[in-house]
């Protein structure tokens, strides 16, 4: 080995040596980081988002807008139902760049029982007749009976007239005091003479119903024995007036030949832009995207009967079609098709769209929780994953998934008990929410109706006075939030683990087969086959193949492959990491023993980890649930580690975001100084400069970049050589150099991968006219060079996938920097990447 290296590794191991964990990220089978993108269909008639830097905060779901238009002029969007639509238009008025979304609840019939024609969250209901949204105002308001769902029904056994209350069925089993039901004439699925009405009480020795007064928003009908009684199910959240919506592809078609799904699509299209209760659009406002909710994939599983064949199905066909998810998918492509051009986002982690949608809202995220400080982060993989895999899978650009955070803090602490004393849960939902692309938001309430924190806003000017101080809101001037809200500024690259190298390296796993390079042996299915693979692999010679279900199982735990078992000692750490495809997007199950969360797969490999602290003393199975949606499946290259790799880090602009996803302590090695963010609102944002932070359990550090700017953004200065390059990890294998906007003489070289799975090096030197100062490595490991002697530096960068390394280094203005590229290609300068070969001097 070179002597240079051999430096170069123990100068590298010293830095991490000062710390419990590490800063770089290169075993492939722990890069669960996507970095890859779908072309997608892109434009979009609305104000454009993709320029919009980082953090990019969103008030959701909002309850009210009391207060100035101003103060929420600082947000990037609001979404809101249709009462605070004339609200929104008046901030939209004062900042044209501010998004508006209408929130729509496709779910359920949300709104007042007295104020019929409400249009707040979604369609109204007066009446019940032959088509939804038909009737006596311009807007209608009635909605086919049909288009509710149902559980499954009984039968009438004797007739009854208009004015009978007391129903003789076949069987009263699921009927509830207090619910309501649809009566209408046999066959069923019909909803012939249909009618509503609420139920008083159950005799279940007689089989008979006491109903109040009948025809609640419908006429009363005579009806022959025979004739169908089903209860209504409910939606997410509401009273036993909070009607579900058959949304499935079984829905019936009302007199105007439409499923639910297509009516309501159409009522949207004529409802968007108006208020709570008007039949005018809302003057002044555009309306950029609609933000649907509760929109779950699969339905909730209340005894459901889709179909109205009177036999509960849970929006899944006997031979495990999801009904429920291909009803959304339709309603999807209706509304994007009568609405082209806006950004249409689903309502929760758990909805799909890919083919129609921009992203969806990740409620209640990283965990749902709106009274304790300290919620359970049981799922916290499953959060992190999902969020990553709806940033990178929608085919519709801009790409725009938010993250909805409910859980107290000491600043917005609502009805938590006991009080917050921190911030940190806040600092958690918006360290990981930074890990990827997305928006960020704290729930608005009528008691904190602008819930802005100190790490929203950041002074990252290096010459002012107050560098890294907190923006202070001022409702009635936000120009200085405004301009300075964006100042992490753009992403670097992914975002990668921090962990300790020789805990994760390959020989430290446990499994002895998880390659499935030779064979299947310690490996099986239970309910569905399992084969190896040759065709189909991500590492190595094969991968272990699950063909579809030989019958169907209608939960995830119905089918599993199951491996070998591992020793797990309670409240000790362990990771899993394992990759995996299917031939449709799907969720799947896995976990080790009683240690299991849901994660999605897609089409194409995609690499997942897992850490978790032991739930129980046990010899546990390695173990994936693939019941419920019938797919073929391969997994390949698992792992089993002792030890937590869930603390993240992703370097922008002007900071960087360490997230410790962890019930541990960390302390991070930053390899080089970071200031803390200077503010009012946490003990925390004391403005230290430090190079290791330590971070408690499930928060995050969101420091500054002490030179400011990482290089000043698009060759804003009139040196050539300045500004950051536009550069993406997994389409540019390149040797990036370029120094600082600002006069402070800082320089930056980065060495990218370009997606490649074999790896890429680059190796040179830098000779300087002058002395340098301050030289500082990123993301380099043990196997990179990086060397500095007077004025001279040598280095040797490799790297897989779409990671990059790279380092810093400070010159007096006016001095000369030589780059001599021996290994890996040309070097491109500047933020125009101009083109100067193997050799350049640069000033």
């Amino acid at each position: 080995m070179p002597l240079l290296k051999i430096i170069a590794i123990i100068n590298v191991f010293f830095v991490f040596a000062l710390s419990s964990v590490s800063y770089a990220n290169h075993f492939p089978y722990m890069n669960d980081a996507e970095t890859g993108q779908v072309a997608g269909i892109s434009g979009t008639s609305s104000a454009s988002i993709s320029g919009q830097k980082f953090p990019r905060v969103i008030l959701a779901e909002t309850k009210t807008l009391d207060g100035t238009a101003e103060q929420f002029t600082k947000y990037h969007v609001i979404s809101s139902q249709g009462g605070a639509i004339k609200k929104a238009a008046q901030i939209q008025a004062a900042t044209p760049a501010l998004q508006y979304f209408r929130h729509v609840s496709p779910r359920a019939y949300q709104a007042s029982n007295t104020d019929y024609c409400t249009t707040g969250m979604g369609m109204a209901f007066e009446s019940t007749g032959a088509t939804t949204q038909g009737g006596p105002q311009s807007r209608g308001c009635s909605i086919y009976a049909g288009h509710w769902l149902y559980k499954a029904g009984a039968k009438l056994t004797t007739s009854i007239s208009t004015t009978t209350k007391t129903l003789k069925l076949s069987n009263v089993n699921g009927f509830q005091t207090g619910q309501y039901v649809v009566i209408y004439n046999a066959p069923a699925g019909s909803f012939k003479n249909a009618e509503h009405a609420k139920i008083v009480s159950k005799n279940t020795s007689t089989k008979t119903l006491t109903l109040a007064a009948r025809g609640y928003k419908s006429v009363p009908k005579s009806h022959p024995a025979g004739a169908i009684v089903a209860q209504h199910v409910l939606g997410q959240g509401g009273g036993s007036l909070n009607w579900s919506y058959n949304l499935s592809s079984q829905s019936p078609k009302d007199a105007s030949s439409k499923t639910l799904g297509q009516a309501l699509a159409d009522w949207i299209k004529a409802n968007h832009n108006k208020m709570k209760n008007g039949s005018a659009p809302t003057p002044n406002i555009r309306v950029d995207g609609i933000l649907f909710d509760a929109d779950f994939y699969f339905e909730l599983g209340k005894g459901s009967d889709s179909n109205n064949d009177l036999i509960s199905d849970n929006g899944i066909s006997p031979s495990g079609v999801n009904w429920w998810g291909a009803g959304l998918d339709s309603f999807y492509a209706a509304v994007r098709a009568r609405l082209p051009g806006k950004i249409i986002v689903s309502g929760n982690s758990n909805a799909r769209g890919f083919s129609s949608l921009n992203g969806t809202q990740m409620e209640a995220f990283p965990a749902s929780n709106r009274t304790n400080p300290v919620p359970k982060y049981d799922s916290i993989n499953s959060a992190i994953s999902r969020y990553a895999f709806h940033m990178h899978h929608n085919q519709y650009k801009p790409l725009h998934t938010h993250v909805l955070n409910k859980t107290p803090t000491k600043l917005y602490p609502e009805h938590s008990n006991p009080k917050p004393t921190s911030n940190a849960a806040f600092r958690f939902g918006l360290g990981i929410t930074l890990l990827e692309d997305g928006y960020f938001g704290h729930e608005n309430s009528k008691a904190h109706p602008d819930p802005w924190y100190d790490e929203f806003a950041v002074d990252v000017n290096p010459s002012s006075p107050t560098f890294a101080h907190a923006i202070t809101s001022n409702p009635n001037n936000e120009s200085k939030i405004r301009n300075n809200r964006n100042w992490l500024g753009s992403p670097l690259g992914p975002r990668h683990r921090v962990y300790d190298h020789p805990t994760f390296s390959a020989n430290q796993s446990a499994l002895s087969n998880g390659s499935f390079d030779s064979n299947l042996n310690g490996w099986s299915g239970n309910s569905v086959s399992v084969t190896r693979d040759t065709a189909i692999k991500l590492d190595g010679n094969a991968s272990l193949k699950a063909a579809k279900l030989s019958s169907y199982k209608d939960k995830l735990s119905g089918a599993t492959i199951k491996g070998p078992s591992m020793s797990l000692n309670k409240g000790l750490p362990y990771t899993v990491a394992f990759s995996a495809k299917s031939s449709s997007i799907r969720e799947i199950t896995a976990g080790v023993g009683s240690n299991s969360e849901r994660f999605i797969v897609g089409t194409k490999w995609r690499r997942y980890v897992m850490s978790f602290d032991a739930k129980k003393n046990e010899n546990g199975a390695i173990k994936f649930g693939v019941g419920r949606e019938n797919t073929q499946m391969w997994i390949d290259s698992v792992y089993f580690f002792d030890g937590n790799a869930n603390v993240f880090r992703r370097d922008f602009d002007n900071g960087i975001v360490v997230v410790n996803a962890t019930p541990d302590i960390k302390t991070v090695a930053l390899g080089e100084s970071f200031k803390r963010i200077k503010g009012n609102q946490d003990s925390i944002n004391n403005g230290a400069t430090l190079s290791n932070v330590t971070i408690k359990p499930w928060d995050a550090a969101i420091l500054v970049r002490p030179e400011g700017s990482n290089g000043g953004g698009g060759g804003s200065g009139t040196n050539e050589n300045c500004g950051t390059p536009n550069y993406g990890l997994s389409t540019d294998a390149k040797l990036f150099v370029w120094k600082a906007c600002n006069g402070s003489g800082r320089w930056f070289v980065r060495a990218t991968a370009g997606g490649t799975a074999n790896g890429r090096t680059y190796s040179g030197n830098i000779q300087t006219s002058s002395a340098y100062s301050n030289p500082t490595g990123i993301d380099l490991e043990a196997m990179d060079t990086f060397v500095t002697a007077n004025s001279q530096i040598n280095f040797e960068l490799t790297m897989w996938s779409g990671f990059q390394d790279g380092f810093n280094f400070t010159l007096p203005e006016g001095s000369t920097a030589c780059i001599t590229s021996t290994i890996g290609g040309n070097i491109l300068v500047g933020a125009n990447r101009t083109n100067k070969g193997a050799y350049a001097c640069l000033q």
